[in-house]
């Protein structure tokens, strides 16, 4: 006797890249609005680097990278993320942690998954952020990257091209 009868079967594989929208589609018009502390974030798929190797990674491990190395764009932020009594500096100031057009980090399991009007994104509540990319190609392995043109880093990345002082 069959225990699942017709219900949902999850897929055997982790393929994480199959769920995200290729960087070369373009966001829609009109993201609806997070409210309260959540923001949407629009998440990159991971590649293969063949540039600088010619050991081809089996796509288990692939999809297993994609699993784990969660980043995204910022696209848009609800009204009261980071506003709380602990997202404040020292002198009581409140403290943005990331504006639109930042890439991200976030954890593997965190956040709503949506597809809207054919685009992946990821809901995050605003503490579920890890870090914040200068550049999002963070991996120190050359067999894999992340697939961000760099056309994207150039026009959303509001960190990407500030020159740092000492």
């Amino acid at each position: 006797m069959s225990t699942n009868q017709g219900g949902y079967t999850a897929p055997s594989n982790l393929d994480k890249n199959g769920w995200i929208t290729p960087p070369t589609v373009p966001d829609p018009e009109n993201l609806p609005e997070p409210v309260g502390w959540t923001l949407w974030v629009r998440p990159y798929p991971v590649i293969q680097d063949t540039k600088n190797t010619s050991i081809l990674m089996p796509e288990q491990d692939i999809n297993f990278m994609s699993y784990v190395c969660n980043v995204g764009r910022v696209v848009s932020i609800g009204p009261c993320c980071w506003t709380r009594p602990e997202h404040r500096n020292k002198e009581g100031k409140q403290f943005d942690w990331a504006a639109i057009g930042d890439f991200i980090g976030y954890p593997k399991n965190a956040g709503s998954r949506r597809k809207y009007k054919g685009v992946s994104y990821v809901v995050l509540v605003d503490d579920e952020l890890n870090d914040i990319l200068r550049d999002p190609q963070i991996f120190d392995d050359d067999l894999y990257t992340l697939d961000i043109p760099q056309e994207h880093l150039e026009k959303y990345n509001t960190i990407y091209n500030k020159k740092e002082t000492k």
